[in-house]
C-alpha cells in the first residue's frame, strides 16, 4: 500500500495535507423540488489519512420534515471510493430523506467533524511494521516519529431551491 498521504516529510505544510486527503461531502439526488417533494441528502467523510474522527455537529435540517435512513458507525462501516482518480476510505456521517415544508431557497446546513490525524514523520518510516492487511502496527514507532494533529472540518452548505405546489 501507498501511506505516503500519512507520512510527513520534514517542512510539508501540515493543513494543506490535511485540506488534501480528509474532508465532507454532502451528496444530494437533487437541488431542486416541490414542497413536499422528498430529497435524499448524504453526508460523507473522505479520508486517505489515519484518523480518529468524531460528528460533533449533525446538520439540523430547519424547514424539513427529516427520516434518518442511516445512522453512523465509525469504524465499521467504510467504503472506497474513487474521487480526481485518487481513492479515498468514505464513512457515511448522515444520511436522510427530507420533505421541504415550504417553498424558497433551502439550506442543508454543514456538519463539522472533530479529527485526530496520525502522521508519521518521514525519517521514521523504516520502523513502521505492518499487520497482514497492511495497516500499521501501532507502537512500532517511536512517540517521536509521531505527529497528532487535531483538526475540525465542515462541510460546504448546500442549497436546494424549493418550488411552491402548482395552483391546479
Amino acid at each position: 500500500p501507498n501511506y505516503g498521504d500519512f507520512v510527513l516529510k520534514n517542512g510539508e505544510n501540515i493543513q494543506e495535507k490535511v485540506n488534501k486527503n480528509l474532508f465532507i461531502k454532502v451528496c444530494t439526488d437533487k437541488t431542486s423540488c416541490y414542497v413536499g417533494e422528498p430529497i435524499v441528502a448524504t453526508y460523507k467523510l473522505y479520508t486517505r489519512l489515519k484518523t480518529e474522527s468524531n460528528v460533533v455537529k449533525s446538520p439540523a435540517f430547519n424547514n424539513f420534515s427529516v427520516l434518518d435512513l442511516l445512522q453512523p458507525q465509525f469504524g465499521s462501516n467504510y467504503s472506497v471510493e474513487k474521487l480526481n482518480g485518487r481513492e479515498y476510505n468514505v464513512y457515511v456521517l448522515r444520511k436522510a430523506q427530507l420533505y421541504p415544508l415550504q417553498a424558497g431557497k433551502a439550506e442543508l446546513e454543514p456538519a463539522s467533524v472533530d479529527n485526530n490525524v496520525h502522521f508519521i514523520k518521514a525519517d521514521y518510516l523504516q520502523q513502521l511494521q505492518t499487520d497482514i492487511l497492511g495497516d500499521p502496527i501501532p507502537g512500532s514507532v517511536p512517540a517521536e516519529g509521531r505527529h497528532d494533529e487535531k483538526i475540525t472540518i465542515e462541510s460546504k452548505p448546500v442549497e436546494i431551491d424549493v418550488k411552491p405546489l402548482p395552483e391546479n
